[in-house]
């Protein structure tokens, strides 16, 4: 099995992967090389022979690769990914949803926090400066504010998870798909309810495509 380590229009490369790594992912099968092209002449010889492909393709990559039966794209959304040739053919495509719902929430809550308690306005500069004056009243408590979320996929619900079990806020949210309300949801409804829903939170948070 030969997998090639690319993208879209150009090669990723260096190839970010350490030794125990790449052993990892060649020991999990029988015959298994991991290739890094390190131009798109590189890339255009590894592709006729290529059984998985690991990032993203166009049409033209994909009539070079014959044998291809898997592409694993490196993103969780897909809109930019498909293409109708890629669509029509037997290559599975898998994605990296909720992969990155863990760090990107994360992320999220602490750019809420960073600007609700005053760390990019008050603490950071005075740091830097070296001086400190209490700033009490422009500060926010966020704990049992409302928040409403456009989009509940991975990342979506990771957000909402923390923000219902850590600061005990009310989720509102809407999604494209039909989906099972969650228990840490209050309300979740179709794309349509949107306008309808802004007015009734404090923070809104958007995780759709």
């Amino acid at each position: 099995v030969r997998i090639v380590v690319a993208t879209a229009a150009s090669v990723v490369g260096p190839a970010r992967y350490t030794p125990e790594e790449v052993k990892q992912i060649t020991s999990a099968g029988k015959d298994v090389q991991l290739i890094f092209p390190k131009n798109n002449d590189e890339l255009n010889q590894a592709l006729p022979e290529a059984d998985v492909l690991f990032g993203s393709m166009n049409a033209e990559m994909l009539a070079k690769a014959k044998n291809l039966r898997w592409m694993q794209a490196t993103e969780a959304g897909m809109e930019h990914v498909l293409f109708p040739e890629l669509t029509k053919s037997n290559v599975v495509v898998t994605n990296m949803a909720r992969m990155f719902a863990p760090a990107i929430s994360e992320t999220c809550i602490a750019m809420l926090l960073s600007l609700t308690r005053g760390f990019n306005k008050f603490y950071y500069p005075q740091f830097q400066k070296r001086t400190w004056n209490a700033e009490r009243n422009s500060l926010v408590e966020v704990n049992g504010m409302t928040m409403g979320i456009v989009g509940m996929g991975g990342i979506g619900q990771a957000v909402a998870k923390k923000a219902y079990y850590g600061f005990d806020m009310k989720i509102l949210a809407t999604d494209a798909k039909p989906l099972a309300k969650p228990i840490f949801v209050d309300t979740l409804r179709e794309p349509a309810w949107f306008m309808e829903m802004v007015p009734q939170v404090d923070i809104l948070v958007g995780a759709a495509p």
